[in-house]
């Protein structure tokens, strides 16, 4: 069966209603609710299970346009043999989420204080969605890590953040001389502690983007104030299996 990706798309909202014949394209239903969903109307095949590993370039790095995301069902979906394989609890009931229960973030090492209550979403946990492009925090706990952000780069570099970004994102600094390849500066690590232990380590190339045509980069970790998702951005690199069937969500560094 062969799948493609919607470029133009319109009315998702009420494709129900529409009468042009063909209302709808570009979305494949991954979550736990049979009747929008592909992983369980065809489970003989993918047995409840799914992964996927996604590129930088789908984010806008085009010097790795022949990268793509490779998505596996079944016995396809496999992480065994790869290094630094970590595995989470899967919560929640018959939604289309999936809820993680994480335990707290660290900055470089350092745990940050913020009671994990804050990370809930429906009292369940963050939800994990690679169709977020950014992770979401609520925000009390993106204060936090947003001035530890702020204060890393102003001790180190002298570097303050932009007024007005025109990026139009939250927390944005000037391009740097040589700064395209991220690797001339040292950046932060921020790990996200989930159940398990499972520790998420998120290097520069998912926390910081670079907009050329503004002569910026930007923290790509955004304030919410209703809902804490775990976006794609964060997840690039990284090989996910989502288990359903046994409710575990295992993740380990890949380069896609």
């Amino acid at each position: 069966m062969a799948f493609g990706c919607g470029i133009y798309n319109e009315r998702f909202v009420a494709w129900e209603n529409d009468t042009r014949g063909d209302p709808i394209s570009g979305v494949v239903g991954l979550g736990k609710y049979d009747l929008s969903s592909i992983l369980y109307q065809l489970s003989p095949i993918t047995l409840l299970k799914f992964s996927y590993c996604l590129p930088l370039h789908i984010f806008g790095d085009h010097d790795h346009h022949h990268d793509h995301a490779l998505l596996a069902f079944g016995n396809d979906a496999d992480i065994r043999g790869t290094s630094g394989v970590q595995t989470t609890p899967i919560y929640g009931t018959d939604d289309d989420c999936y809820y993680l229960n994480l335990t707290g973030i660290s900055f470089d090492g350092k745990i940050l204080p913020i009671d994990p209550k804050r990370f809930m979403t429906d009292n369940l946990g963050v939800i994990v969605d690679s169709g977020t492009p950014y992770t979401l925090l609520d925000q009390e706990a993106y204060d936090h890590l947003r001035q530890d952000v702020v204060t890393y780069f102003l001790e180190r570099y002298e570097w303050s953040p932009l007024d007005q970004p025109r990026s139009n994102f939250n927390l944005c600094y000037p391009m740097m001389e040589d700064i395209q390849g991220l690797g001339n500066f040292a950046f932060p690590k921020i790990t996200f502690r989930f159940e398990g232990p499972a520790n998420l380590e998120l290097k520069e190339a998912s926390i910081f983007q670079i907009f050329e045509i503004v002569n910026e980069f930007c923290f790509m970790v955004l304030p919410s104030y209703s809902t804490n998702i775990l976006g794609g951005f964060q997840q690039i690199h990284h090989r996910f299996l989502f288990d359903v069937g046994a409710s575990k969500l295992s993740f380990a560094p890949e380069n896609c």
